[in-house]
């Protein structure tokens, strides 16, 4: 520890590590230590701009005692191996998400974490943003009754700007490219509101990107009291982002597009916009990692939220080649 800071090392130095980056260089109490990347360029280039020492290997890295603990931003299918790795040279780990689409990997890293007793969380900074504590605060409230109908839209025209030899146009690297990489928040979002669901259905679809990865998805959960949650994502369409939530008095909208706001509409009445300046989410999480650290305790974006993320990857992913519904199987600790 230096100066009362925790030194984190980076373990990938791609284009999301640096929302990780700059969020890390307004931190109180973090710095970093060390960075790491397949191509030694990118983490000189990175330690030249945010501190800390390039590290030759990734072993290297986690053997320096500056680093306590590391941010993993790899593309999705090294996030388990990585993981891993640095919890059994004991350092404590920050996975952004989708932390794994496997239930079986969430399980190895979660007892992994556990047996080291070291601090595994997942990077979920929507759960700070204002707008979605205020549509959460406001489903609580019963302001639009008892909530029935859950819907989400989200979109960008993406895969068409993906450079060359991204890891995000490539099948293998990205089977489940809409759901994985766009429709990511708004199925943790559902989980964090309603929690599981007890049947998942869900489609693919192939249009025209010049990659390899499909362009679009659907799913469609069903829960035990007869709630319904649905959602659309693509990578080849215009720019959308919003969930909204209805019940028999009104609807409640969180649109993150529209300066982020949070609509509400009751009865026959005008909708009442309330937007948002959208907080330090990023560093907000950050300090929550750190904060777990320092106190031994589990963060709330732990072994729950990655295992029940990852079964509705497994859910949809079933449902997807089986063309039949599927069992959501939650976490049980």
């Amino acid at each position: 520890m230096k100066n009362n800071s925790l030194g984190l090392g980076l373990i990938g130095c791609g284009g999301y590590a640096r929302l990780n980056l700059e969020a890390l260089a307004r931190a109180k109490g973090l710095h970093l230590a060390s960075a790491y990347d397949l191509d030694p360029a990118k983490a000189r280039e990175t330690c030249r701009e945010f501190g800390g020492t390039p590290a030759a290997s990734l072993t290297a890295l986690l053997a320096a005692p500056a680093v306590a603990a590391v941010i993993v931003a790899t593309p999705n299918s090294r996030h388990c191996a990585d993981a891993l790795t640095a919890l059994e040279a004991g350092k404590h780990v920050f996975v952004n998400i989708p932390v794994t689409l496997s239930t079986d990997e969430a399980r190895s890293m979660i007892a992994r974490a556990r047996a080291c007793r070291r601090v595994l969380m997942a990077g979920v900074n929507h759960r700070k943003n204002p707008a979605v504590l205020a549509l959460q605060a406001t489903l609580k409230s019963g302001t639009i009754g008892v909530p029935h109908l859950m819907q989400a839209s989200v979109s960008f025209p993406t895969a068409y700007k993906l450079a060359p030899g991204s890891w995000r146009g490539s099948a293998k690297e990205a089977p489940m490219l809409p759901f994985s990489q766009m429709g990511i928040i708004a199925l943790e979002v559902a989980l964090m509101f309603w929690g599981p669901p007890e049947t998942v259905s869900a489609s693919i679809a192939k249009r025209d990107a010049p990659t390899e990865t499909p362009d679009l998805g659907a799913v469609f959960a069903t829960y035990g009291d007869g709630r319904i949650f649905s959602m659309v994502c693509s990578y080849v369409t215009h720019a959308s982002y919003w969930m909204t939530v209805s019940g028999p008095r009104g609807a409640a909208t969180w649109d993150r597009i529209d300066a982020n706001s949070l609509r509400v509409v009751t009865g026959s009445g005008e909708p009442v916009r309330q937007p948002f300046v959208s907080n330090d989410e990023q560093l907000d999480e950050l300090h929550e990692f750190r904060d777990c650290i320092l106190t031994h305790r589990e963060s709330g974006a732990g072994a729950e939220c990655i295992y029940n993320l990852a079964e509705f990857y497994r859910a949809i992913a079933e449902s997807i080649t089986t063309g039949r519904a599927t069992t959501f199987v939650p976490w049980r600790d």
